[in-house]
């Protein structure tokens, strides 16, 4: 889940519990302003019965109904009981409930003069105690108010819908604007993806506002020229160095082959430092190409690709290392994996894809114990496999080993410095591919590239 959904959320569910609770006090409030006002009507209805008795305490039952019949305050399954100061029932209507039920209720209520409750099913009882010309008497009147009820409950719809569309426009509206105010931070982001020191040039565009989002721009604009700057340097001192390095080696070389040429039979101790300055200086050469080649590759510099044939670019290499150690025994091999040969074909540089064959299986030559090594061509789900194994009991380290100027506990007195592996790891990522190392008694070499 990203930054803008994550703050659309929260943003949703504050606005949800703010819109909540206004509007669920809103229905409490009208719940109980409805519950007050039907008991004010219970009330009134309560006191019209009174002032009846009062006025013709020697009313019938039945003339009693009749007026009762015509009262314009009668309510939803109303109900009626009175009681004389006896406690007998004198008027009942609609109560499905035994009087002496009702009388017992509101005579243990420890009332004084009125009581008002309400029943589990929703019905309001009001009754009232009161004295009359012939004595006190007892008026219970209840009803259910279904209007107010009714009320409530498209209130309660309506607050659960208006909070359910609320909370999706809501939603929709905080993800545009925090999508807006994103903007610049996602070209920054795309900006820093797509940059390298072939376009440290592209900066992002500044605005006159003073916010912190234009302000990190204008910092990261800064930063990608300090940048240029930096990578300008080291381009041209790389190049710099590397002719002023090249130049005085060739030339020594030239001198020092001459000389062991000058030397007469029979050659002594003078032949062997020259012969052993010679080798020195043919191994400096080798680590300033390495490093012009590995410099050149950090630098992402475009590299031409092509239909390659990945075993073809290994007899090739094959060929070439077995002229610098020829006691070397190769061993290749094809997995049953590969039915044909466009299961060996990539796109890449052909160049460089040799450049790692040769520094593996050189790899290999100066390092194993019995100077053998065997690769295996294989494929699977589009991508070709090739694993360069050789001898060695001891593991190397697998989290340092591609990194420059990093070199095995296995090296004992050979000549190197560490930059062959960094080299082909930076190729094959490049080609794209990936490799990666492990040990089961040897160490083995394992290259995936993508099949074109």
């Amino acid at each position: 889940m990203n930054i803008k959904v994550r703050l659309s959320l929260l943003f949703v569910g504050t606005f949800l519990l703010v819109l909540s609770v206004i509007l669920f006090s809103i229905y409490f409030s009208n719940a109980d302003f409805r519950k007050n006002d039907f008991f004010e009507r219970l009330e009134h209805r309560t006191l019209n019965i009174v002032n009846i008795l009062k006025s013709k305490p020697e009313i019938d039952k039945e003339t009693f109904n009749k007026i009762d019949q015509f009262d314009v305050g009668r309510m939803h399954q109303e109900k009626i009981m009175v009681f004389d100061n006896s406690n007998q029932l004198i008027y009942n209507a609609g109560l499905p409930m035994g009087p002496e039920n009702y009388l017992k209720i509101f005579r243990t209520e420890q009332f004084e003069k009125v009581y008002q409750g309400t029943e589990i099913d929703g019905t309001e009882i009001f009754g009232l105690e009161d004295g009359a010309p012939n004595g006190q008497f007892v008026v219970i009147v209840s009803g259910y108010d279904i209007y107010g009820r009714r009320k409530l409950t498209y209130l309660l719809q309506v607050i659960f819908f208006s909070l359910a569309v609320g909370t999706v426009l809501t939603f929709g509206a905080s993800y545009f604007f925090i999508r807006e105010v994103f903007k610049p931070i996602e070209q920054l982001n795309l900006s820093i993806q797509s940059i390298d020191e072939q376009n440290l040039n592209s900066q992002l565009p500044v605005k006159k506002s003073k916010d912190e989002l234009n302000q990190l721009a204008i910092n990261y604009n800064q930063m990608l020229t300090r940048l240029k700057i930096a990578f300008e340097t080291q381009s041209v001192f790389v190049q710099n160095v590397s002719h002023e390095l090249k130049t005085p080696l060739a030339r020594i070389s030239t001198q020092v082959e001459k000389a062991l040429s000058m030397i007469p039979e029979p050659k002594g101790e003078a032949h062997n430092l020259l012969e052993s300055s010679l080798d020195e200086i043919k191994n400096q050469g080798e680590v300033i190409e390495s490093l012009l080649l590995l410099q050149r590759l950090q630098s992402m510099a475009p590299i031409t690709r092509f239909k390659v044939r990945l075993d073809e670019l290994f007899f090739q290499a094959q060929e070439e290392i077995l002229l610098q150690y020829p006691k070397l025994l190769i061993h290749f091999d094809l997995d049953s994996t590969i039915e044909s040969d466009s299961q060996l074909v990539i796109m890449g540089n052909p160049l460089l894809i040799k450049i790692c064959y040769v520094n593996l299986m050189k790899n290999a030559a100066l390092y194993s114990p019995d100077k053998n090594v065997e690769v295996v061509f294989s494929s699977q789900e589009g991508k070709t496999q090739i694993c360069i194994s050789n001898a060695g009991s001891v593991p190397l380290n697998a989290e340092n080993i591609f990194q420059a100027f990093r070199r095995g506990e296995n090296t004992g007195d050979e000549h190197g410095y560490g930059l062959g592996l960094s080299i082909v790891k930076r190729i094959i990522e490049m080609t794209p591919g990936t490799i990666s190392y492990f040990h089961n008694g040897k160490h083995n070499f394992f290259i995936s590239l993508v099949q074109s």
